[in-house]
This record gives structure tokens, sequence and C-alpha cells, in this order.
């Protein structure tokens, strides 16, 4: 086989098990998956040659074909039972293990490989990126990670006045929430207990809609959030006379989770192959992430643990793998561990990680449940900024996710 080429292989042996893998999946997906089909020429063509081929397979046939515009082969060989299909330059290899059932099992799946193959991500050619012309400050970096509203009036500010006024209001938040460093297990039990409870007063706990577990993490997921953007800010002023990392900076937190981590490894390598690796301004970041990552790891094993089901002592798991691969500089072992973990929450809830205005609406409906608890515990006040101040939570988790990855992907580097 060609060395530029990528094999895909789809065995037609053992089908019998599919169901219990992804037959739910494929089946659910089909009219989905036929519906893109149908609609792009391209794809058409491939699933239409492969649905032909296997029916010319079953009948002891061995036919070879090509799709020379999608610099695709299809190649179907009686002898092993296993369609071949091969793409020039491609990334990445997929196989899954099956046989015949039916007409329709097959089909699925067959419009499931050509669905998958013809959506595979792709980096775009290019991602936002400041002018060489311009310099953020430091004012403009952090508004790429906190919301316009967050401060009023901000544009009037000074940049220390700025600065002052964000750390005042994380601050307003972050130390109300100190009744949560206690045992985290105390407060679960409490929001679980009953509807109605007593803990030096009469709390309205309603459970049934909001979720012990998930809303008391959800707690600590504010309270970690508020901690790493102080840690940024900190970061950031310590950096804010190099104009050239501050633009850097800029560039980096402009990096959102909307397209996955996929998107963030894109969008990374495009800013670091602009920017440049031998450089000042790079070891200046290398440093800003190497000091972060020990507030990060611990926000982002937080969130996963948040939308996940029955993960408690996950945060801090999640945390000392990520800072003991990273000390080894073994990153690409980090990432992956992180993948591993994203990949199992829920895709709903992943959509609220991805989407800051769905995550918006979710963080608002799980505080107000537990309005009257965080109330007494933390004061009316708190309780109403926390509402207020939604969107920064939402967008922090956002973008805080991309940053992971961004950190990553940035030390692996620095440690070449």
């Amino acid at each position: 086989m060609n060395r530029n080429k990528y094999k895909y292989c789809l065995s037609l042996d053992g089908l019998n098990t599919l169901p219990d893998i992804i037959g739910d999946k494929i089946a659910y997906n089909y009219p989905k998956h036929m519906s893109f089909i149908n609609s792009n020429s391209k794809a058409k063509i491939v699933f239409m040659n492969l649905c032909k081929d296997i029916d010319k397979f079953l009948n002891k046939q061995n036919p070879c074909i090509n799709f020379n515009n999608e610099q695709i082969s299809a190649h179907i060989s009686k002898c092993n039972n296993t369609i071949s299909v091969y793409q020039t330059g491609g990334m990445s290899t997929l196989s899954i293990v099956c046989s015949i059932l039916g007409g329709t099992a097959v089909t699925a799946l067959i419009a499931y490989f050509v669905y998958k193959w013809f959506t595979r991500p792709k980096c775009h050619p290019q991602y936002p990126i400041s002018s060489q012309d311009s310099y953020p400050t430091i004012k403009d970096v952090i508004l790429k990670i906190v919301p316009d509203s967050f401060i009023q009036n901000h544009q009037e500010l000074t940049d220390d006045d700025f600065v002052n006024k964000v750390n005042q209001k994380i601050d307003d938040i972050y130390h109300p929430l100190s009744f949560l460093d206690q045992d985290k297990n105390q407060w679960l039990n409490v929001l679980e207990s009953g509807i109605r409870i007593t803990l030096s007063a009469a709390l309205d706990v309603v459970t049934d809609a909001a979720g012990g577990e998930e809303v008391i993490n959800l707690l600590y997921d504010i309270q970690s959030a508020l901690a790493v953007l102080k840690a940024i800010i900190e970061g950031l002023v310590k950096i804010s006379g190099d104009k050239n990392a501050l633009r850097m900076m800029y560039d980096i937190f402009n990096i959102n989770f909307r397209e996955g981590s996929f998107g963030v490894k894109c969008w990374v390598e495009y800013l670091l192959n602009s920017y440049g690796r031998n450089t000042d301004t790079f070891n200046v970041i290398c440093d800003f992430f190497d000091e972060l990552l020990n507030k990060l790891a611990p926000f982002i094993g937080n969130i996963v643990s948040t939308m996940l089901v029955d993960s408690f002592g996950l945060p801090a798991v999640f945390a000392n793998t990520i800072i003991t691969y990273t000390k080894k500089a073994a990153f690409d072992q980090a990432i992956s561990y992180i993948d591993k973990k994203y990949n199992k929450i829920p895709h709903d809830k992943q959509l609220l990680i991805q989407q800051p205005e769905a995550m918006r609406g979710y963080i608002e409906n799980k505080i107000h449940h537990i309005r009257i608890f965080l109330k007494s515990k933390a004061g009316e006040n708190t309780y109403k900024k926390i509402i207020d101040d939604s969107e920064l939570f939402a967008k922090a988790i956002n973008k805080l996710f991309a940053m992971i990855y961004s950190a990553l992907y940035v030390l692996r580097d620095c440690y070449e």
C-alpha cells in the first residue's frame, strides 16, 4: 500500500454483535445520514457504488471500484470478507466488525460510514488573528473571557481600574462561597435528604427537578471558575509590560470550544505557526500556562464531574492525573485523558459546554432550585449575583474548557 494512503476497513463478520455496540445509534440516525447523503452528490455516488458492490460481493463476485474525484478507492475481497476504502492524504483510521443481518442493516451501516467519512472534522484554512500593527491592552484580553456586561461602562475605565473592578466583583462572589470548602459530601447529603430540611434554617430544596449531586457540583464549578479567572488576571498583570505577549494571549483567549477539542487543536496550531515558537514571546506564554495549569486542571475536573453521574472524587483524580502527565512532559497522554473523560459526557451535556447560551439557562435553572439553601449559606446578594452574572460562568466554562487544550498544545511545543 502506498505510504501516503490510509486504509479504512469494514469487516463483514459478526454483525450479530452490532446492536449491542452501535446498532441502535446507527438505526436511530439512519434518516439523518440518508438525508445528508441525498443532499451531497459526491456522498451519494460513493454510497450507491458501495451498496451496489456489496450486492455483487454477496453474489460471490470480486469487484474493484474507484472514486477518483474523492481520491477514494474501494475494494471488496471475497477471500477475507473485507471492504477496504483508501484515501490519499488522510489523517485517521477507523474499523468496525460486522456481518450481514439483512439489507436494511447493511444499508444503514454503509450510510453511517459514508456520513462519517464526508463529515469528518477538518481544520479551517485560517483562524482569527489580530493585526501585527495593533497591540491589545490587558482590558482587551480579559474581555475575551468575561462578557462585556460584567463591568458596566468598562469603556470609560483605565486598564488598572478595570482590573481592580473585575477582581472586586469576582471576590464578592468567591468569598461568600467559602462554605463549600467544608466536606462536599456533607452538602450533598443536605441537598438530597428531602424536599424540606433544616440546617440552621428551613431550606426548600427541590431535588426532583435539580438533582443534588449535579447542583452541588455546579456550585463548585462556579467557585473554581472564579479561582481560575483570578489566576488568569494575576498572570496577565505579570506579563502586561510585554505587548507582544499580550497580543498572543489575546488571540489564544479568542479560542472557544464550539468545535470541540479538534477545533481547538487546529486553532492553536494556526496561531503557533503564525507567531513562531522559537521566540522570547513564546517563552513568556509557556511560563504563563505552566503556572495556570494547577488551577485550570481542577476546574476542568469539576466540570466533567458535574456532567457525569456518580462521579464523586473525579475532580481530584482528574487534576492529579493531568498534572502528573505534564510534569513528565507527557502532553499527548494528558490530552487523550481529557478526551476520554469528555467523550463519556452525554451528548446533551457536551452541547452545554460548547454553547454558552444554553449553559447560561442551565446554570440559572439549577441555581434557582437551591435558592433558599444558597441564600441561607452565602446570602441574598450572592444568589442574586450568580444569577445576574450567569453569562460570566457560562462563557468561562466554554472558554476555559478550550483553554485546557490550548495550554496543553502550547506546553507540548514548549518542552520539545
